[in-house]
């Protein structure tokens, strides 16, 4: 008799820039695991020691979601109509696998089969870097994110903020509230557009104010929070004492603000933190790189300071005591994900480039004593390689249009790919676009699903802890 609810267990978080594909991910991952039929690069699969995968119910204590594994089959496989991409995951979500297993080891193999649990939890990169914010107090916050509004870049609707705020008196207790919220909304706004303009989250915006998630009112306390032109503490009543002043003293629009940006902190930042990302064993950070590209390579250059946000965040590295005691990430995965919309001629290309964009990152994460992979992917295949007539030394890439008809595609040169600013200052022409594919048709929940090296993903994340 096998115990699911062993203490050998391995926690791996899966996270992603923007558009990535994590719903995809995992819900091809977990698919994978139960069919078999289309990963022999999983050592403990080809092998035939893999006896069984099981979906186990979540604990009753748990406070993620769970994962909507058959929603999401069900929508790829068109379930109840044409096959379709399942909608992104806007909250922590959580699967629960049971593997078991004989051991590859001689030794160990004559005591019976064992049981590896594997714990898959996903959630959303711009809530990660809320942990960094959380290091500033109100003050400290506003100077930066001022500093960063007025730049030359920050757009119009820094400036629209900004001429809001300005024309505020922070020690007025008339119509906090009201001028909060608009403070709060025009903040919003601005947070949005630059997330929007650069393609990429930053470590001083709040992630909820992008993606509340599930239950979060944007007009709740803790979400109605902006900051305020710096000051020193003495004159502007907020400083490292902020929450206590808040409530002791008047209810004046600084000190309702700094209350409330404490409040985001210990009452949203915090417990994310503590139930979700300080207890994961392994990390995958999945990148749309091919996106990156394709937009004239604009946000390749930000992707570097964005990944090194994240590992910030992270709780990478070994430590002297034990794992179960003190768990930390020891594995990270970066992937380059949607490998398939370019042709297997050019995957070695992307993957070059991959490496490149995440080189700091994956450097910085080794120091810290983690292991580091770097793949490109594609947890769900729905392209094939094909070629045509007239170009036969071209290699397309073919599938199913957003139309429902087939359709092929030439996304050019990879390697040509590059930023949109030449050495001269000049904008330059990047002679690559790639195409979105519908998944394909055909696929069947009893059936392995055409992939592009996901199973070196699980036996870089598992291989181990079943040898």
């Amino acid at each position: 008799m096998i115990d699911f609810d062993m203490r050998e267990r391995v926690r791996i978080g899966v996270t992603g820039l923007n558009s990535a594909g994590k719903t995809v991910f995992l819900t091809a991952l977990i698919h994978a695991l139960r069919q078999r039929g289309a990963i022999a690069g999983v050592s403990v699969v080809r092998e035939g020691r893999l006896k069984g995968v099981e979906r186990l119910p979540m604990a009753s204590d748990d406070t993620a979601a769970s994962f909507p594994y058959d929603a999401n089959a069900d929508a790829l496989t068109g379930a109840d109509g044409d096959p379709r991409w399942p909608p992104s995951t806007d909250r922590v979500a959580k699967a629960v696998l049971a593997l078991r297993y004989r051991s590859g080891n001689q030794i160990l193999r004559h005591l019976g089969d064992r049981a590896l649990r594997v714990e898959l939890v996903d959630y959303p990169g711009e809530w990660l870097l809320d942990v960094l914010l959380a290091q500033h107090d109100f003050a400290a916050w506003s100077r930066a994110v001022f500093q960063e509004m007025e730049s030359p870049e920050a757009g119009p609707e820094a400036k629209a903020f900004l001429a809001y705020v300005n024309d505020l008196d922070q020690d007025s207790t008339a119509d906090v509230e009201e001028k909060a919220r608009t403070a709060a909304e025009l903040f919003r706004t601005y947070v949005r557009a630059r997330r929007d303009a650069t393609g990429r989250a930053n470590r001083l915006h709040p992630g909820r104010f992008i993606l509340p998630g599930p239950g979060m009112d944007v007009t709740m306390p803790a979400l109605t929070f902006a900051p305020l032109p710096p000051r020193p503490s003495a004159a502007g009543g907020f400083g490292g004492l902020s929450r206590l002043r808040g409530l002791a003293g008047p209810r004046t629009l600084g000190r309702i603000m700094a209350a409330r940006f404490d409040s985001y902190r210990e009452t949203i930042v915090r417990p994310f933190f503590e139930r979700t990302q300080a207890r994961l064993d392994r990390q995958v950070v999945l990148i749309d790189l091919l996106g990156h590209l394709a937009r004239d390579g604009a946000g390749v250059p930000l992707l570097d300071g964005e990944l090194r946000d994240l590992q910030e965040a992270m709780r990478i590295g070994r430590t002297w005591l034990p794992r179960w005691l003190l768990p930390t990430i020891d594995r990270v995965l970066y992937a380059s994900t949607k490998a398939d919309l370019v042709p297997a001629d050019q995957h070695d290309v992307l993957l070059e480039r991959m490496r490149k964009a995440v080189a700091n990152a994956s450097e910085s994460a080794r120091f810290r004593g983690a292991d580091t992979r770097v793949m490109t992917l594609a947890a769900l295949a729905a392209t094939r390689d094909v070629s045509a007539r007239d170009r036969p030394d071209r290699g397309y890439v073919a599938g199913r249009h957003a139309d429902g008809n087939a359709y092929m595609h030439y996304p050019g040169e990879l390697d040509r790919a590059r930023p949109p600013v030449d050495a001269s200052g000049s904008l330059a022409v990047a002679p690559f676009e790639i195409e979105r594919f519908q998944p394909p048709a055909g696929l069947g929940r009893n059936e392995s699903w055409p992939h592009r090296r996901l199973d070196g993903a699980i036996e870089y994340l598992i291989g181990d802890r079943l040898s």
